[in-house]
């Protein structure tokens, strides 16, 4: 008797906690994060070269720093992950949350790291 009385109450319950699953409405939110989390390793880990792979050329970065570098698309951005690889070569990052809204991710991170030399 309790079985079928406990079974009927567990019906409803994993129902609603099926319904409320989130529904993937962007089939590229999994790859925007993917690529998130790969270029934060890059910066990490100073292997610059594969930024080739998530960066287009022609990328433009509205806050590139012009005491870093002069250059613009994917090799001022390179200059700019050498230039702080080179200072915080001990660098990590921890990702604690993402959120993809259409074409745009949002991640809200830290990085911590030991300074080589001197910086700002």
């Amino acid at each position: 008797m309790y079985k079928k009385q406990l079974a009927l109450l567990l019906i409803p319950i994993i129902f609603v906690l099926i319904s409320c699953q989130s529904n993937d409405h962007n089939p590229m939110e999994a790859k925007y994060k993917a690529a998130y989390i790969a270029v934060n390793k890059i910066m990490d880990s100073g292997n610059i070269e594969e930024l080739d792979a998530y960066i287009a050329a022609d990328a433009i970065d509205h806050q590139m720093d012009p005491s870093i570098t002069n250059k613009t698309g994917l090799e001022g951005i390179k200059d700019v992950f050498r230039y702080y690889h080179k200072i915080f070569p001990d660098m990590k990052t921890t990702i604690y949350s993402m959120a993809v809204s259409g074409d745009t991710l949002f991640g809200y991170i830290t990085s911590t790291g030991t300074s080589a030399e001197p910086f700002m």
